[in-house]
């Protein structure tokens, strides 16, 4: 056989239409994957934020209720404001109540109420009523 001339057999011409349409399919579908995966991280991650907060804000309101039994609200904020921090959290606001509503300071006080921010996220909790 001639260098110069082609055998049809050995070379045969490919149809350039479709090929590498189903790679294409194929990463749009891992892609897809992919971000739904990142958006179950995302909404577990905002759970768990939210359920540390509420966890912080339990544990500073009962703190906080104990010390009122003997201390005053002033000292039960200082002592919430502690917890709070040793707890990976920060007060953002600490008051008295009467089993119903936020008082500050007002006489025949029965517990605290108290506000915590983790990270971007907040929870209140209420401890008492405290008996003395």
């Amino acid at each position: 056989m001639n260098p110069t001339e082609t055998d049809t057999g050995k070379h045969s011409r490919r149809r350039l239409g479709d090929d590498g349409s189903v790679t294409v399919i194929g990463a749009a579908v891992i892609l897809g994957i992919i971000a739904c995966c990142l958006l179950i991280v995302q909404v577990t991650v905002a759970v768990v934020a939210q359920h540390r907060a509420v966890a912080a804000a339990d544990l500073v309101a009962v703190s906080a209720a104990t010390v009122l039994l003997t201390a005053g609200e002033q000292q039960a904020c200082s002592v919430a404001a502690q917890v709070a921090s040793g707890n990976g959290s920060e007060l953002v606001s600490c008051g008295t109540v009467d089993g119903t509503a936020t008082n500050h300071g007002t006489p025949g006080v029965t517990g605290m109420a108290v506000k915590v921010r983790v990270g971007t996220r907040e929870a209140r909790a209420a401890a008492g009523p405290a008996e003395r």
